[in-house]
C-alpha cells in the first residue's frame, strides 16, 4: 500500500455547539438525553479519528485527510478510509469505482454501522493486514435523467417522490418494459441487495443477498402493495415538482413534469469485509444460504420474480 484517502466526518455536536441559532446552541450544551448522547458520540468521533490517523503514521502509511463535504473524486489512491457511520461511507462510494473501501465505525454503540468492519479498537490489526484482508462486491445503481446520466451512483437506495413529503407523487412506471398499474402514492423506492436491509427494510421490503441481481421496488402509501423485482425500472414523471433522493437526503436531483428516470445496475464497488457475515451476526434470522425473508416470504423460499 502506498497511498490512502482517509475522509472523516464532523459529529452533530461539533456542526451544532456554535450555531448562529441560540435555540440550537442551548439544546446541544443542555442536559437533554439526545444532547448528551451527540456529545458522548463526538468525543468517540474523535477518539476514533485520532487512533486512525496515529496508525497510519505508525505503520508509515502516506495519506490525505479531506473532510467528507470536500470530497470529490479520488484519484491516484490504492485504499479510501471513511471514519463515521455508514452515512459517510455512502457518501464516499458515490466518488469512487475501481478503489477498495474500508469503513471505520467511530461510534459503535450509537450507528449500526453494517459497511463498516473496524472500529478504533482493532482497526491497526485491519491496516497491517488490509492487502490481504477479505472483501465484498456490492451492486449499485446506475442512474439517468431523459437519458442524462447521474454522477454518483446508488449503493443503498433510490427514492423517486414529490418534493412535499405530505403531496400525492404522480408517475407512470414500467418494470422491464412492462407497464405496472399504480401510478400513484408517495412515490417509489428502489433498493439494492445491500440496501434491503436500510429504508426499504422498515417499510417491509424484503432482505436479498448481496449478490442478488435484481432491483428491489416499491410503491410507497399504497394499501396492500408489495415489493415486486426487475432488472431496469423507468419513471415517467407526470408530477412537476418531483425529486429524487440518493442514499438519503444529501444528494437529490429534480425530476420535473414529462422527465423520465431510469434505473439500472451499475458499476460494483468493493468493501473490506466480509459483509454476508456480518448479517447473520447482526440478525439470527438471517439463514445462511442468503435467501429473502419477510412477513410474507419463507426464508427458505426465493421471492416470486
Amino acid at each position: 500500500m502506498s497511498r490512502v484517502m482517509l475522509v472523516y466526518k464532523r459529529s452533530s455536536f461539533d456542526l451544532y455547539k456554535d450555531s448562529d441559532d441560540e435555540l440550537i446552541r442551548n439544546f446541544i450544551w443542555s442536559n437533554h438525553p439526545e444532547a448528551k448522547r451527540k456529545r458522548e458520540s463526538h468525543e468517540h468521533q474523535e477518539k476514533t479519528l485520532e487512533t486512525v490517523v496515529h496508525e497510519l503514521q505508525r505503520q508509515g502509511i502516506s495519506f490525505d485527510q479531506i473532510y467528507r463535504a470536500d470530497l470529490d473524486k479520488p484519484d491516484g489512491y490504492d485504499y479510501v478510509i471513511t471514519v463515521g457511520g455508514d452515512g459517510t461511507l455512502l457518501e464516499v462510494a458515490h466518488f469512487i469505482l475501481d478503489i477498495p473501501l474500508l469503513g471505520v465505525n467511530s461510534d459503535p454503540n450509537g450507528s449500526l454501522g453494517f459497511y463498516s468492519s473496524s472500529n478504533r479498537f482493532n482497526f491497526g490489526e485491519i491496516l497491517a493486514d488490509i492487502d490481504s484482508y477479505k472483501t465484498t462486491q456490492l451492486h449499485r445503481f446506475g442512474i439517468k435523467i431523459d437519458g442524462k446520466s447521474v454522477r454518483e451512483p446508488a449503493l443503498n437506495d433510490v427514492l423517486f417522490a414529490h418534493s412535499n413529503p405530505a403531496a400525492n407523487t404522480y408517475y407512470v412506471l414500467t418494470a422491464d418494459k412492462v407497464l405496472d398499474p399504480v401510478g400513484r402514492g408517495s412515490g417509489v423506492l428502489m433498493c439494492t441487495p445491500s440496501g434491503s436491509t436500510a429504508f426499504l427494510y422498515q417499510e417491509n421490503g424484503i432482505m436479498t443477498p448481496l449478490d442478488f441481481d435484481k432491483i428491489q421496488y416499491r410503491h410507497r402509501a399504497v394499501r396492500g402493495n408489495k415489493s415486486q423485482f426487475a432488472s431496469e425500472i423507468n419513471i415517467e414523471s407526470t408530477t412537476r415538482p418531483a425529486r429524487i433522493y440518493i442514499d438519503g437526503d444529501h444528494l437529490t436531483y429534480p425530476v420535473t413534469l414529462g422527465q423520465t428516470l431510469n434505473i439500472t445496475q451499475g458499476p460494483q464497488i468493493t468493501i473490506i469485509g466480509e459483509l454476508e457475515e456480518r448479517r447473520k451476526k447482526m440478525d439470527p434470522d438471517y439463514n445462511h444460504c442468503g435467501h429473502c425473508r419477510d412477513n410474507s416470504v419463507n426464508p427458505h423460499q426465493t421471492p416470486d420474480i
